[in-house]
């Protein structure tokens, strides 16, 4: 066949970047979350939510955004218990 298609590079869908945001179960729109946690090790919270990042610091407390796709992340939140507290969608 003679037919060619151009499929603009930028426009693309990136399943790596996707998939960096849907942590669980539950689908949803893309929503930017912040909380302090507390808990024993931050390492555990930055390998369960990839986009995390720590915007600040106060002794063992520790501020955390990161972008996860649907309402999943509200479930893991309360599983934490006393860990997380000051959970907001931002």
């Amino acid at each position: 066949m003679e037919e060619h298609f151009r499929i603009p590079y930028a426009n693309r869908f990136e399943e790596g970047e996707f998939r960096k945001r849907i942590q669980f179960m539950y689908g949803g729109v893309l929503q930017k979350v912040r909380f302090k946690y507390t808990g024993m090790s931050v390492d555990s919270v930055l390998d369960r939510l990839p986009t995390a990042r720590i915007i600040s610091e106060e002794g063992e407390a520790y501020e955390i955004e990161a972008e996860v796709f649907g309402k999943g992340i509200d479930m893991w939140v309360r599983s934490q218990g006393e860990r997380i507290t000051e959970y907001r969608v931002v």
